[in-house]
């Protein structure tokens, strides 16, 4: 096809209107109009002038009162603050939920015009509620359009009251005009002119954050009436509204090709296939991929890395796209490419949409201190330009030229032909000493950055692990030794001390123990174990006790179980058979004997519990021991095996022991120096 590329620009641009109108008509679904009393549009224009570089969406009302006291007075501004807050808390969600194909968009600056509608187009249109409609029979449409508008993020801060409150923060530094709807009412010539007029704003940054005032918007809606004047257009000169705002949810689209993609369309197409844009529409000069040169053979002065420095092998394409986010260093690939290509001899020309860009590089370049490097072109109408940087332009530079040609020692005649060179007198340079020591910088910079990576994916995986960040007494044991079936005793081992202890503590408490204590003075139960013979006899009195009151009976009953409790009286000391003995030879009921023999038993069993607990506690102390742990320490891990099922022990002991293994491999990356 004859003219290939210039119906694919016209596409392109065809297609770059109508993702605007239809982005536009996708914004009315998920909108909300936020009312100067809730939000100031300077605060956010102003960048950070203020101090601030957010602005809050101020829905006092909302914000001061919990539901139930919110006074009869402000019942219906709390109300409307409420429904305000719900829109915008669904257009926050939404944008979350899918960031990568929405954006959230300011727009202010409306006013009000009748815009023609193509009836190929299918009459697509909008109303004030946000319905999209047909209609065959309409040819013009009324709407309320917004002339500027500004990427933006909404962040949700909530309070330690629990108010969530709703801020705005600006996500781009430009300041877009949306004239798309206007080309059906303007035509191309003057919609061209229009395009070319907001281009100047852009160009001086006018357009760019921060923006202290409205003078500007002002300027451009009188330079869009002058236009729309030229036309029989329909439009309200008095519409327009520089504080009428809506925040809007949409589909994220390019604002900054219309302009280009209009010029390129107007040249023919013979002048088009002598331009990378061939590449558009042909491969042919696009799968080029060269060898990276030596270091004798590179000329990179700033600093660079593996993935900077394989830039080069792309650069013998017709075209090629090298991207990245913020803060990775492109300015300085650039910097590095420019002054490479120069070095071979190579004329490059380097530009920008934004000045920024420019002044950045040349800034770089200029710290090399290598006269006539580079010429820049500094645009004197920038907001960005300062006074340094017009005396960097290229004018200052090519009035000194012939001085400095002339200190090289080169002479020109008159028809600026090299008639004598004279050399100069100049240190002998090492490039090969040079070479070696950008090769071992080089080389240990990209130790550096190995080592900052993989020291952030650590840092990165320890965050994630920060619960199981234990501190192991003895973590060969714990990884040796720690299983299930240790837990599982360790824990049984623990209740039963724990029980222990509580029985020890609730007899201390009893009034038995003080008398028993007194009583048996003498005596060191220490270490005996006499409650299995007291059990013995405690039973035996509670069975065939004498329950009368005859004494020779008593004695006889008495003689007649001493006799057969004979071996079980011998194993107790004496002083505890003549309590026993006195016990039963009182008069008291068998009921009233038996109890007391129970006291004399809890007593005993007091003693050997605390014998009991003692060695439960050594054999928890020596299974903490070997599993290399303390008590505190097992408090920790079984709160985390306690969370899952016991089944993923094994997890959570590898959690553990791979929280360690970080930390030690953190410790070692930080030993290294730069």
């Amino acid at each position: 096809m004859e003219q290939n590329l210039s119906n694919f620009i016209k596409y392109c641009l065809s297609y770059v209107k109508l993702t605007r109108e239809r982005t536009a008509a996708a914004q009315q679904k998920y909108s909300v109009n936020l009312p100067s009393e809730h939000f100031s549009l300077l605060g956010l224009l102003n960048g950070d002038t203020d101090g601030s570089i957010s602005e809050l969406i101020n829905l006092e009302t909302f914000y001061s009162y919990d539901p139930k006291q919110v006074p009869k007075e402000k019942k219906e501004q709390y109300e409307k603050e409420k429904d305000l807050a719900n829109k915008i808390e669904e257009i926050y969600n939404k944008y979350r939920n899918d960031h990568y194909t929405k954006q959230v968009v300011f727009n202010f600056g409306y006013f009000e015009i009748e815009i023609p509608i193509d009836p190929n187009s299918g009459s697509i249109e909008v109303d004030n509620t946000g319905e999209i409609e047909e209609s065959s029979l309409v040819k013009t449409k009324i709407n309320r359009h917004p002339l500027f508008s500004l990427p933006i993020r909404i962040e949700k801060e909530i309070s330690k009251g629990g108010v969530g409150k709703y801020y705005i923060y600006s996500v781009d530094s430009e300041v877009q005009v949306n004239i798309a709807t206007l080309e059906p009412v303007l035509g191309q010539d003057l919609y061209y002119q229009l395009l070319e007029e907001i281009g100047k704003y852009e160009i001086e940054g006018r357009l760019s954050l921060p923006i202290i005032d409205f003078e500007t918007f002002k300027e451009i809606w009188h330079k869009i009436k002058a236009q729309l004047r030229l036309k029989e257009a329909n439009f309200g000169e008095d519409s327009f509204l520089i504080e009428e705002i809506k925040v809007s949810l949409g589909p994220k689209a390019n604002y900054f090709l219309a302009e280009d993609l209009a010029k390129l369309a107007q040249l023919p197409e013979k002048e088009l296939v002598k331009t990378a844009l061939t590449s558009w529409t042909d491969d042919e000069g696009l799968n080029i991929e060269s060898e990276i040169p030596n270091e004798k053979q590179l000329y990179f002065p700033f600093l660079y890395d593996k993935y900077q420095l394989s830039t080069l092998s792309i650069l013998g394409n017709k075209a090629a796209i090298i991207q990245g986010p913020p803060g990775t260093g492109k300015s300085e690939t650039i910097s590095n490419i420019l002054c490479h290509l120069a070095a071979n001899r190579k004329k490059v020309l380097f530009v920008s949409q934004k000045a920024q860009a420019l002044k950045v590089v040349k800034d770089k370049l200029k710290k090399l201190g290598v006269k006539y490097l580079y010429g820049y072109l500094p645009n004197p109408q920038s907001a960005q330009i300062g006074e340094e940087d017009e005396a960097d332009g290229i004018a200052p530079q090519l009035s000194a030229l012939g001085a400095h040609i002339e200190k090289l020692g080169y002479r020109f005649n008159t028809r600026k032909n090299l008639v004598e060179y004279r050399g100069v007198n100049s240190e002998s340079y090492s490039i090969e000493q040079t070479v070696m020591k950008k090769e071992k910088y080089r080389n240990k910079l990209n130790t550096i950055i190995d080592s900052q990576r993989n020291y952030y994916q650590l840092h990165q995986e320890l965050i994630s692990l920060k619960d199981y960040d234990i501190d192991i007494t003895d973590f060969g044991c714990f990884e040796k030794s720690f299983s299930s079936a240790e837990w599982k005793e360790i824990k049984e081992t623990r209740s039963y001390v724990e029980s222990l202890r509580k029985v020890i503590k609730k007899y201390e408490q009893n009034d038995d123990k003080k008398k028993f204590d007194e009583l048996f003075i003498s005596i060191d139960l220490n270490g005996k174990k006499l409650s299995e013979e007291i059990g013995k006899l405690r039973e035996d009195v509670s069975k065939t006790g004498y329950d009368r009151h005859s004494n020779l009976l008593r004695k006889l009953n008495n003689l007649n179980r001493n006799f057969r409790l004979l071996e079980v009286r011998d194993k107790l000391p004496r002083e505890i058979i003549d309590y026993i003995d006195g016990v039963l030879t009182s008069d008291i009921s068998r009921s009233e004997a038996t109890n007391r023999l129970n006291s004399l038993f809890n007593y005993c069993y007091y003693y050997e519990n605390i014998q009991s607990l003692e060695a439960a506690k050594e054999k928890l102390r020596k299974k903490l021991s070997t599993c290399g742990v303390s008590d505190e320490e097992f408090d920790q891990i079984d709160n985390k095996i306690e969370a899952v099922q016991v089944d993923e022990l094994d997890k959570v002991k590898s959690k553990i022991l791979r929280v360690q293994e970080i930390k030690s491999e953190l410790k070692k990356t930080q030993k290294q120096k730069i």
